[in-house]
């Protein structure tokens, strides 16, 4: 697998309904503001602007997320919020300065439209 790809997985123990199914963390965001991964009992949700914004719940015991564990469950945060780094980093495009040169009429466009001087 080449870097910056996100693993495939065989889901069709899940679909099945066999017990020993590892769990898989599900990954969400919000308008580029606001990124979340959770597990089968945790949900980690972030400002992309900072990690001191990080709210920690503990989903078994908290499922209507009141009660945020970020100061207490310091491990935790930090294994969840690795994860979502992870995956950030495997699903952004890989794009190069060099696949995007732009020829005269799309420059001039972008110019027009004061994306670019």
């Amino acid at each position: 697998m080449t870097k910056g790809t996100l693993a495939p997985a065989d889901l069709s123990p899940l679909i099945n309904g066999e017990p020993d199914f590892p769990s898989i963390p599900a990954f969400g965001d919000l308008e580029e503001t606001q990124s979340s991964v959770r597990t089968d009992t945790l949900k980690l949700i972030v400002h992309r602007e900072s990690r001191n914004s990080a709210r920690l719940y503990d989903l078994t015991q908290d499922p209507q997320e009141q009660t945020d564990l970020s100061a207490q469950r310091r491990v935790d945060l930090d294994h969840l919020y690795n994860q979502l780094l992870s995956f950030h980093r495997a699903a952004a495009p890989q794009v190069r300065a060099e696949s995007m040169r732009l020829d005269e009429r799309h420059l001039k466009a972008l110019r027009t439209l004061g994306y670019i001087k």
